[in-house]
């Protein structure tokens, strides 16, 4: 089993190469939950008809994300790229294992741009199964 900090390396490394089906499964199962309540929401909001005449639920929502359909990349892969700093700790992070306490730890993210400006975040990895996943949400972030 790969690192916490190496796990989310490769999480951002996965996104950042559009391999969007792959990064939504590094994802960890509340997050997952998260990320699919959203994207059906949002679907509900954009079309509420389409919706509800296809009958689309959580169940094919989750189809879709495991399944890279190309809607998400417009629904929630393009917010999400822009509400996360997933970019800027793809560019310019550095990371160490602050701690881990059973099955989570915590990534510390060292942020130094060009420019020299720091900026610095912890990030939850949660072990599920065999695998370090990336606790977007137990980090206390928001899906928007």
């Amino acid at each position: 089993m790969i690192p916490p900090d190496d796990a989310l390396k490769l999480f951002l490394s996965t996104f950042m190469g559009n391999n969007f089906g792959a990064a939504f499964q590094m994802f960890t199962k509340l997050t997952q939950d998260k990320c699919l309540e959203h994207t059906l929401n949002l679907l509900k909001q954009r079309n509420p008809e389409a919706v509800e005449v296809s009958g689309i639920g959580i169940k094919e929502v989750h189809i879709m994300f495991k399944t890279n359909e190309q809607s998400l990349v417009h629904t929630f892969w393009k917010a999400f790229y822009f509400s996360s700093g997933s970019q800027e700790l793809y560019q310019f992070g550095h990371y160490t294992v602050a701690s881990t306490v059973g099955n989570t730890a915590i990534v510390h993210a060292e942020i130094v741009y060009p420019n020299g400006q720091k900026g610095e975040v912890d990030l939850t990895m949660i072990k599920e199964g065999s695998a370090w996943k990336y606790g977007y949400i137990e980090s206390g972030m928001k899906i928007s």
